[in-house]
């Protein structure tokens, strides 16, 4: 007798108020979940990227590492793909010990916004930084919220996304629908992408109807980029800018396929490429401590990366953008944009809202 899917569903929704740690994903144009589940509680605790080094396993890493949010490693101690299996892995979870009531953060409304905006265009005009990432949190009440629900529907809502639903005492229940690959690949050869630039899906639109803002937004993706493969390998082909749909909306989008020499680890990598200038800005050290000073909701593991890491076979990770932190009974939803000195405050604002937008949805 197969297992009922909503048994399954309940059994996550449980383990999402547990102590314990799993992640469940599915990953674009797929029709198979997966889901991963260590034995013990607690996922194991990592000081930095560098320290991904030659470990398997679910990882999930913050925008800035620190005590509070560090880097998290969910071992898959058991896999499970059909219905049955999930039931399986998650009932040897038992007796799950329950984790205390969390509540989220004040959120970050628009009159903070617009001031770290005007803080944001003053460093950009002086020229101190050529781009940066400017992000908000918006906690919305969700008495009633499912976490595996809210996966289920954000997998139909979303088929050409990375979506995901991590838990673990360290990083709490995050869900994900990502359009944006950070690093995939293993000895058959590596691949990343530039994605940059936002407006809205609308048929017949072409590479010509982006204006400068955006392809300048994403000109800094693509350079960054370069420049950090160019450290590891120097067979670097690059495919783009082209348009990529991502739900509602759409960016522009360079690929990147490369090789690696034999011993190197992916983790050099990941630290050259994170933060990417999607999620930062230009340059790098300048963006992120201007962002440290002028958000005031943490990022947490907003803008950070997830995903499945086996140097000796397959890595696939995404970063973690149109997400949620969920609660109890709220949800904590969080969404960027780049600016550059041509940007515009409310339509900025606007673009946040139009992202949040794709997980709002699941939840109205």
């Amino acid at each position: 007798m197969s297992t009922d899917p909503q048994a399954v569903m309940h059994l996550l929704d449980g383990a999402c108020r547990s102590r314990c740690s799993f992640a469940l994903f599915r990953r674009p144009n797929d029709d198979d979940f997966r889901l991963v589940v260590q034995r013990a509680a607690d996922a194991e605790v990592l000081p930095d990227i560098a320290a991904l080094a030659g470990r398997s396993g679910f990882v999930a890493v913050p925008f800035r590492v620190s005590a509070d949010c560090p880097p998290v490693l969910i071992h898959a101690d058991a896999t499970a793909r059909s219905w049955d299996e999930m039931a399986a892995a998650l009932e040897s979870l038992h007796p799950l010990e329950p984790l205390p009531v969390a509540s989220p953060e004040p959120a970050f409304g628009k009159a903070e916004y617009m001031a770290a905006f005007g803080k944001a265009m003053d460093a950009l005009r002086s020229r101190a930084l050529h781009k940066v990432v400017l992000s908000r949190t918006e906690v919305v009440p969700a008495p009633r919220i499912s976490p595996a629900e809210s996966f289920m529907c954000a997998c139909e809502a979303y088929p050409q996304m990375m979506v995901c639903l991590f838990h673990s005492p360290q990083t709490g229940t995050w869900l994900s629908a990502t359009p944006e690959l950070l690093l995939c690949g293993g000895a058959q050869g590596w691949r990343t992408m530039a994605l940059a630039g936002t407006m809205p899906v609308q048929e017949g639109r072409f590479l010509a109807d982006w204006n400068a803002k955006n392809r300048e937004e994403q000109g800094y993706v693509v350079e960054f980029i370069r420049e950090s493969l160019a450290r590891f390998s120097s067979e670097v082909q690059e495919d783009g800018p082209r348009v990529s749909p991502a739900g509602h909306l759409a960016h522009l989008r360079t690929d990147f396929r490369f090789t690696l020499p034999a011993g190197t680890e992916p983790a050099g990598v990941l630290s050259a490429l994170h933060p990417t200038p999607a999620v930062c800005g230009r340059p790098t050290d300048a963006a992120r401590e201007l962002i440290a000073r002028m958000e005031s909701s943490p990022r947490r593991y907003y803008s950070g990366f997830f995903g499945m890491l086996d140097a000796a076979a397959r890595t696939e990770l995404y970063v973690n953008l149109r997400c949620m932190e969920m609660f109890a009974d709220a949800v904590a939803l969080h969404a960027g944009g780049g600016l550059v000195r041509e940007s515009s405050a409310e339509s900025e604002w606007q673009e946040t809202q139009e992202k949040m937008n794709t997980l709002r949805r699941l939840i109205s």
